[in-house]
């Protein structure tokens, strides 16, 4: 019998919080890539090791709908892909996409921790007066 209520998957076939993350290249500044992964240090130092250069995450939020996230963020900058050697060639973007990106990014991250960065700025105006 079929189950009526069971817990979703994202996309690419896992139930659990993903890190989406930003990465940008060294020494092609210009290259960024925008993926998912469980570790995004760890998927970090796998890219590159099959592309030219060394590619280092900008930022990362754990999040449980990631992959959707993701795909969203590929679709709108599908513009500005940059073709670069070894795998995973249709996530990889010029810096003109990556950096619009990098501010969603920011901003789930923001929205994640909002209640704390909340808390630090209610003490550090009670502290200022």
């Amino acid at each position: 019998m079929k189950k009526l209520f069971s817990r979703r998957r994202s996309g690419n076939g896992t139930r659990a919080a993903q890190d989406l993350y930003i990465m940008i290249n060294l020494p092609f500044l210009w290259v960024w890539k925008i993926g998912v992964s469980r570790n995004a240090e760890d998927r970090a130092r796998q890219v590159s090791k099959n592309i030219p250069g060394w590619m280092f995450t900008v930022a990362a939020v754990r999040l449980r709908w990631a992959y959707a996230i993701e795909q969203w963020l590929l679709s709108v900058t599908a513009w500005a892909r940059v073709s670069i050697f070894g795998r995973g060639d249709r996530e990889y973007r010029h810096i003109l996409a990556g950096l619009p990106a990098l501010v969603i990014v920011l901003f789930l991250l923001l929205l994640k921790y909002a209640v704390y960065v909340g808390l630090l700025v209610g003490v550090w105006y009670w502290l200022r007066h």
